[in-house]
C-alpha cells in the first residue's frame, strides 16, 4: 500500500454497484465512486477486483466495456503514464486493476467503470446456478461511507438466496436494493439462482485454475504415488459416476438446440465460418470456447491435441505413418516452441534415430508410469500456463475485446461445444490426425467437431496400433492429471475459508483479498 505524505487526505464519500446477468452466465457490472480529494494533490485513483483461488469465484477474464472521470469518457491506455480522463485496466496474477487518472485536489470526483465477467455464474453439483463475487476488498484501504447496490436476477424460485456481506435487501420482482453504511473491508455478494434461467453455464468443477497444486514441485513425493494407488483401481467408477452426474446436470438441451436450429438452419457453419475466418489458433478454440461440463483431464487432452493440429496446419509438424516430423525450418513463437520441447521431453531422446522424427510409439512407451505422468503434468501444466497468459497479453487478443469480435467468437465456440453434442458428429484426435497424415493440413471444421464431439472411448480396432498407442498414452497422462486434481484440490469446488488467502472463497481476514487508494 502507498504511503501518502502527511498533507494529502481523501476519503471515499460513495459506492454504487449494479449487476446484471446474461443468458450465457456473464456478470456485467457498473461500479461508480465519489471520491472527495480533501488536500493536497491526486492524479490517480485505483482499486483492486480481487481474483480468488477458488474454482467458483475463479476468473478467467474481464471485459471492460466503458470508463468515465466525471461523466467524461476515458480513454484506455496500457501504460502507468498519468495522462487525464484515460484510464488502465491492469490484469495481474491475483487481481484485475483499474486505475483512472486525473489531477485533482479540493473536489469531489466521480469515476466510473462498466465491465463484463465472464462466466462468472457457474453450475453446482446440485444444479443451481451460482455467483459469488467481491465487489470490494478486504485491503482497500477507506471505510466507504455509502454503499448502494442493485442486483437484477434473470429469476428466482423458492430456493433462490441472495446475500451481502453489510446492509438490508429488499426485493421488488426480480430486482434486489441494498444499501450499507460505513463499510469497512470486504463487501460481497453470493447469489443462488435457478439454472434454468441460464441458457449454457460452466461447472463449477471444471473450472481450471492456474498452476494447479499437483505441479507446483517438480519433485515427487511419496503421498502423491500412494494416494495414486488408492484411487487409481476406482477411477473407472468414478468416471461413470461423473458421466451420470454430468448427464443430469446438464444445462444446453436438445429443446434450446431446436429453438436455434429452428431460428438458423445453418448456425452451425455460419459459426465456423466466422470462427474460420477470425484466423485464431486451434488452441485459442479451447481456451476461450466456455466449456460446459468437461473435467480438467478433458480440456487439457482437447488442448493438446489442438495445439498438435495448429502445429501441423503451420507446417511445423508433418504426421507420417507412424511419427511426427519436426520441421524446424518453420519459425514458431515461444509457446510453440515450448510445446515441441515439450514433445521431445516425453521420450527417450538417446533412442531416437532421427532427431528431428519422434515417433507414435516412442511416445507410448516412454509416457505411461506414474513418475513420468508427474514429470509431463509439470510440463504441459506450465506450458499451459504460460502460453494462456501469452495469448491474452497478446495484442489481437486485446483488439478482439475491444471489436466485440471476442465475445461473437465465445457464443460462436460456445455453440460448438456446448450443442454439437446433441448432432451427429463423431471425431475423436485420431481421426483428426489421419486427416493431417493424408492431406498435410487440416482445416477448422473437423477441429470444431472434434471439439463438439461426445466424449466417448476411441474404437482400438479402426486406427493404426502405432496411432491409436499415442493416443491411449496421451489420455493416460490427462486422466492422472484429472486424479490428482479431484484427489488435491476437491476443497476448492466447495467454496470453504481456509487460512490462505490463494483458496479462500468467504473469508474476511485475508492479507492480500483486494485493495486500492488514491495519489
Amino acid at each position: 500500500m502507498r504511503v501518502f505524505a502527511a498533507n494529502s487526505s481523501y476519503e471515499v464519500r460513495d459506492a454504487e454497484f449494479n449487476i446484471s446477468f446474461t443468458e450465457d452466465g456473464d456478470a456485467v457490472i457498473t461500479e461508480k465512486w465519489d471520491v472527495e480529494f480533501i488536500s493536497g494533490s491526486f492524479t490517480r485513483f485505483y482499486k483492486d477486483i480481487y481474483n480468488p483461488y477458488n474454482q467458483l469465484e475463479y476468473i478467467d477474464s474481464i471485459d471492460v466495456i466503458e470508463a468515465s472521470i466525471n461523466g467524461q469518457p476515458a480513454e484506455r491506455q496500457y501504460n502507468m503514464d498519468r495522462v487525464d480522463y484515460h484510464y488502465l485496466f491492469e490484469e495481474q496474477s491475483d487481481r484485475f486493476t483499474v486505475h483512472w487518472f486525473r489531477s485533482s485536489s479540493d473536489e469531489t470526483v466521480k469515476y466510473e467503470i462498466k465491465y463484463r465477467i465472464n462466466n462468472a455464474v457457474k453450475l453446482d453439483k446440485d444444479g443451481r446456478a451460482r455467483f459469488a463475487f467481491r465487489l470490494i476488498g478486504e485491503n482497500f484501504p477507506k471505510t466507504v461511507e455509502s454503499v448502494k447496490t442493485v442486483i437484477e436476477l434473470p429469476g428466482k424460485d423458492e430456493q433462490t438466496t441472495l446475500s451481502l456481506s453489510d446492509g438490508s435487501i429488499d426485493m421488488d420482482g426480480n430486482t434486489a436494493f441494498s444499501e450499507a453504511s460505513y463499510v469497512s473491508g470486504i463487501y460481497k455478494v453470493n447469489a443462488d439462482m435457478p439454472a434454468e434461467c441460464f441458457d449454457t453455464l460452466v461447472n463449477i468443477s471444471s473450472v481450471i485454475l492456474p498452476e494447479e497444486k499437483v505441479v507446483r514441485s517438480s519433485v515427487p513425493d511419496s503421498s502423491h504415488f500412494d494416494l495414486a494407488s488408492l484411487i487409481c483401481p476406482l477411477f473407472p467408477i468414478i468416471l461413470s459416476v461423473g458421466i451420470i452426474i454430468t448427464a443430469i446436470l446438464i444445462i444446453p438441451t436438445k429443446g434450446k438446440l431446436k429453438r436455434k436450429l429452428r431460428k438458423d438452419p445453418d448456425c452451425f457453419s455460419n459459426a465456423a465460418s466466422r470462427i474460420e475466418a477470425s484466423n485464431i489458433p486451434f488452441t485459442w478454440y479451447g481456451l476461450i470456447c466456455g466449456y460446459v461440463t468437461n473435467n480438467i483431464g478433458d480440456r487439457y487432452s482437447h488442448i493438446f491435441f489442438l495445439e498438435l493440429l495448429d502445429l501441423v496446419r503451420k507446417g511445423a509438424i508433418e504426421v507420417r505413418g507412424s511419427s511426427f516430423r519436426i520441421n524446424k525450418n518453420v519459425r514458431l513463437n515461444s509457446a510453440d516452441e515450448g510445446f515441441v520441447r515439450m514433445l521431445y521431453d516425453s521420450v527417450d531422446s538417446s533412442k531416437l534415430s532421427d532427431p528431428d522424427e519422434i515417433p507414435f510409439g516412442r511416445i507410448s512407451m516412454d509416457l505411461p508410469g506414474n513418475s513420468s505422468y508427474l514429470n509431463f503434468s509439470t510440463r504441459f501444466t506450465n506450458w499451459f500456463s504460460s502460453y494462456y497468459a501469452g495469448m491474452k497479453n497478446s495484442q489481437y487478443y486485446r483488439e478482439l475485446i475491444q471489436t466485440g469480435g471476442l465475445k461473437q467468437l465465445k457464443k460462436d465456440l460456445g455453440l460448438w461445444v456446448n450443442y454439437g453434442r446433441f448432432m451427429t458428429f463423431n471425431i475423436n484426435p485420431c481421426d483428426c490426425l489421419g486427416i493431417a497424415q493424408r492431406t498435410g493440413t487440416i482445416n477448422t471444421y473437423p477441429v470444431l467437431e472434434m471439439l463438439a464431439s461426445k466424449n466417448g472411448s476411441v474404437d482400438m480396432g479402426k486406427y493404426d496400433i502405432e496411432m491409436y498407442g499415442l493416443y491411449a498414452g496421451m489420455q493416460g497422462a490427462f486422466d492422472y492429471i484429472a486424479l490428482m486434481n479431484r484427489a488435491n484440490s476437491s476443497d476448492t469446488s466447495s467454496g470453504s475459508s481456509c487460512s490462505s488467502c490463494s483458496s479462500c472463497s468467504s473469508c474476511s481476514s485475508c492479507s492480500s483479498c483486494g485493495g486500492g487508494g488514491a495519489d
